[in-house]
């Protein structure tokens, strides 16, 4: 989406900025709110996705082409996006704000195999969003996606782009409302407890102690031996130990397979039977 430059206040920003009043709100508010935000700066798509406990993530908007739209959205519903550092930070209820997705990210988040099999198939260079919650448990996550061919953000968009985030609360937080209220869009199958915790918790649990069930989560998300150990408070030695003991058990003989292994078994982990 390509930016056109405007200074916020101006009498074209007021002008424009207006029309969210008089929009639907639904994605026609939404999609208003991102043309506001290319007079800020560039970015080549955007995603508003609101995370409520106990479902996968809903959809409330994007501006993906048709062809890429399964990778960005469909292919994520379906299971990846339980690593994702985004959903993790709505998961750990981090504070209303916008963060890049480096800030969130586990220190190998970009070695990890969700970057390496998912992330890395939508050429995206960088990844930064609006964090706002709508209602209850559930949190919105404007997305803003630069691919590699657009570079990253640079600190001076950033500056700007803070300033509008009353602006977007108040819009996600709006068609969030209508969406519930009229229930649009086809209704998302509820699952008991935790989806989260259960994937995590199912996966390998007649096989792996509770130990090897922790190091198997922080590994597919993204973090480091040295990460893992810091965060269980053991050694490196210890974590290594642990990982040639988990590969064994599960019958894999890398991070690859490890992955692969987890999200085949999302369906009957996580959902009832």
């Amino acid at each position: 989406m390509n930016a056109v430059s405007m200074d916020i206040g101006s009498q074209a920003w007021n002008e424009l900025t207006a029309g969210l009043i008089t929009a639907r709100p639904d994605r026609q508010r939404l999609e208003k709110l991102c043309n506001i935000l290319t007079t800020i700066t560039h970015f080549d798509d955007c995603v508003v996705f609101v995370y409520e406990q106990n479902t996968p993530p809903i959809d409330l908007y994007d501006s993906f082409p048709e062809g890429q739209r399964n990778i960005y959205v469909g292919d994520y519903q379906a299971g990846p996006y339980l690593l994702d550092p985004f959903y993790q930070a709505c998961v750990d209820r981090t504070s209303e704000g916008w963060y890049r997705m480096r800030q969130l990210a586990p220190d190998h988040f970009y070695l990890s195999e969700y970057y390496l099999s998912y992330y890395k198939r939508t050429g995206l260079a960088e990844e930064i969003g609006y964090f706002c919650p709508v209602s209850g448990t559930a949190m919105a996550v404007l997305s803003l996606m630069r691919k590699h061919d657009s570079g990253t953000f640079c600190e001076r968009d950033l500056e700007k782009l803070a300033q509008l985030q009353a602006l977007v609360n108040q819009t996600l937080i709006s068609v969030w409302h209508h969406h519930k209220a009229n229930d649009a869009s086809p209704c998302t199958e509820k699952i008991p407890g935790s989806m989260v915790e259960q994937a995590f918790s199912g996966f390998g649990q007649d096989q792996l102690t509770q130990r090897e069930q922790q190091i198997v989560r922080l590994l597919l998300k993204g973090h480091s031996t040295a990460s893992v150990a810091s965060e269980l408070n053991i050694s490196a030695g210890t974590v290594k130990i642990h990982r040639k003991n988990i590969y064994f058990k599960l019958g894999v003989t890398s991070q690859a397979e490890l992955f692969v292994r987890f999200i085949d078994s999302l369906d009957a982990g996580a959902r009832p039977d």
